[in-house]
């Protein structure tokens, strides 16, 4: 087992500190907020998409299944 010292443990520290210090100033700034807008933007087209392509899909089955029946009857 090894014991770290006094000295790795701090330098963590510190970059802990620094990390948090970067992510604060990120999201104090115009930077976060425009990343922000954009995320939600990309949200917004992603569900219309799923939700459209899942209607055509509902639409493509029953399709397929009243050609199914036509050819069954058909025979």
């Amino acid at each position: 087992m090894t014991h770290r010292t006094f000295h790795q443990h701090s330098c963590g520290t510190a970059f802990l500190a620094k990390a948090l210090q970067q992510v604060t100033r990120f999201l104090a700034g115009e930077n976060a907020v425009t990343a922000i807008e954009y995320a939600l933007i990309a949200s917004l087209i992603a569900i219309a998409a799923l939700g459209g392509i899942a209607a055509l899909g509902v639409h493509v089955g029953a399709t397929w299944t009243h050609v199914a029946t036509e050819v069954g009857n058909a025979t």
